[in-house]
């Protein structure tokens, strides 16, 4: 029941720390690059809800596969949402333990035409593009994050307890093998204390691997190939920007709405003094990543924008939950006056000549 409600806690401070936003304007300082041109156009937006009979109660990832679909997951409805990009929605709604069927889904992840949904009980449902059943796949561990390098060789990160990011190979449906342990100084969260950013990490899929952001750590990325050998890493100044007494109040008035979880995290919740350097972070299979960054513009998030390392620029973006890409195409779903919406946007880079 305590893992349990551990888990909870940790999907809600870092959903929490997603979605609240300071209200006022923040500027840190950074001077776009100015050898590279960047052009965002929004191609076409639209509100979820209003295309289907089921609420979004808790969206918790989404994915997008090479013709740029979305694939969404909800954690509190237990649904999987096919969003085309012609705008038509196709659903699973089959809650339960049974193959086929999802009990709060965490993650979503495609790879090779294949949809990856892993479970909170440590199952993985395993579907087609055309949201067909395919098999069921038994996880053994306690998942905050894994990538799909290839089917059956994973990268799992497992955090209760703190055991390291590991590279596995699921033999069939009851055994696993660890191929290795990635030596990552990720912070243990099994302790007494709970820093409200304390969860801004993850490990996401990158072409030929994967990519380690840990926020705690400064503004810094690791890159791993398939093999969880170290290819690069990156990293970018800042200028600290220091916690607001309103983003603290909002912050503990959202958090009182769960009861269960205010009390599992009264007196053991502190806040740090600055934000983190970033709030959030997605990657391109091509190489790119995008790092949705604390200050804002205009009710917007400043967004910076790095290929297999290299700073190009930045984009600012409506305050959003989640994001994904293909193809300098770039989905972002957040909140929009209690409704969620979905904006499509194309991206295009003009490289200067000096």
């Amino acid at each position: 029941m305590r893992k349990k409600v551990f888990f909870k806690a940790v999907i809600l401070l870092f959903s929490l720390g997603r979605m609240m936003f300071p209200k006022e304007e923040i500027k840190n300082g950074l001077v776009p690059s100015r050898r590279v041109k960047i052009d965002i156009t929004k191609k076409k937006s639209f509100f979820i809800e209003r295309k289907i009979k089921y609420p979004l109660a808790q969206p918790i990832g989404l994915d997008l596969d090479e013709d740029r679909n979305v694939f969404l997951i909800d954690y509190k409805e237990s649904r999987l949402f096919k969003i085309t990009k012609e705008g038509r929605i196709f659903v699973i709604s089959r809650k339960g333990k049974g193959p086929g069927d999802l009990l709060n889904p965490k993650i979503v992840r495609i790879k090779d035409k294949k949809v990856y949904i892993f479970m909170n009980d440590n199952r993985c449902e395993v579907f087609n593009l055309q949201l067909k059943f395919r098999r069921e796949l038994k996880v053994p561990f306690f998942l905050k994050s894994i990538v799909v390098l290839k089917e059956n060789t994973y990268i799992v990160d497992e955090p209760y307890p703190y055991k390291g990011i590991m590279k596995i190979k699921l033999k069939d449906l009851n055994s696993n093998n660890s191929l290795d342990v990635i030596k990552f100084p990720i912070p243990n969260v099994n302790k007494t204390k709970y820093e409200a950013f304390d969860y801004f990490y993850d490990v996401l899929p990158i072409r030929g691997g994967f990519i380690i952001g840990v926020s705690k750590l400064g503004y810094v990325f690791w890159v791993y190939d398939a093999q969880a050998n170290l290819r690069y890493k990156f990293s970018k100044k800042y200028n600290p920007i220091r916690l607001t007494s309103v983003y603290k109040k909002n912050f503990l008035e959202e958090l009182k709405r769960k009861p269960q979880i205010f009390n599992f995290l009264k007196g053991r919740l502190y806040f740090p003094e600055y934000f983190p350097p970033y709030k959030y972070f997605f990657a391109c299979d091509d190489g790119k990543v995008f790092v949705e960054t604390w200050e804002r513009k205009l009710g917007k998030s400043r967004v910076d924008i790095f290929d297999k390392g290299t700073f190009l620029g930045s984009v600012f973006l409506p305050d959003y939950s989640m994001g994904a890409c293909r193809d300098n195409n770039i989905v972002i779903l957040y909140k929009q006056n209690d409704n969620w919406k979905l904006n499509y946007y194309e991206l295009s880079f003009l490289f200067k000549n000096f």
